[in-house]
């Protein structure tokens, strides 16, 4: 199943917005999710590994970065797939989500199950992020 045309079908399910497309490499707009503006999803098709990454909508004020950074350590403690990282040069946080498919293929069902993985992660820790930007 081809990366390309398997991965815009499931987004659409969850009404992100494709914005750029190339073989191995998706970016798109999360248009249903209060705390989520934008995303990536990206195939190392070499190396069967699919990493998808959803951007949280603000970025961290610089006064406030070590104090998030040190709640997104004790929440990713509590995840049991994926984490959520910081940019401590410009505050942008994002969730990651990535697996490794060799001996299989991605298929769809892969590529959903880490996009609500992910989506629920951001439900369950994104408000208290969102909160302590301001």
């Amino acid at each position: 199943m081809k990366f390309k045309f398997t991965l815009p079908n499931i987004l659409e399910k969850y009404s992100f917005k494709i914005i750029e497309t190339s073989e191995s490499m998706l970016k798109f707009t999360v248009t249903n999710n209060a705390n989520v503006g934008s995303g990536l999803a990206v195939n190392f098709e070499d190396s069967y590994i699919f990493i998808l990454y959803l951007e949280i909508k603000n970025f961290a004020p610089e006064t406030k970065r070590k104090k998030i950074a040190e709640y997104l350590s004790i929440a990713n403690y509590g995840i049991l797939n994926g984490n959520f990282e910081i940019n401590p040069g410009n505050g942008a946080i994002r969730h990651k989500y990535g697996f490794c498919y060799e001996g299989t293929n991605l298929d769809m069902k892969l590529i959903e199950n880490a996009v609500k993985t992910s989506l629920e992660n951001i439900d369950i820790y994104g408000e208290e992020i969102i909160s302590m930007m301001k």
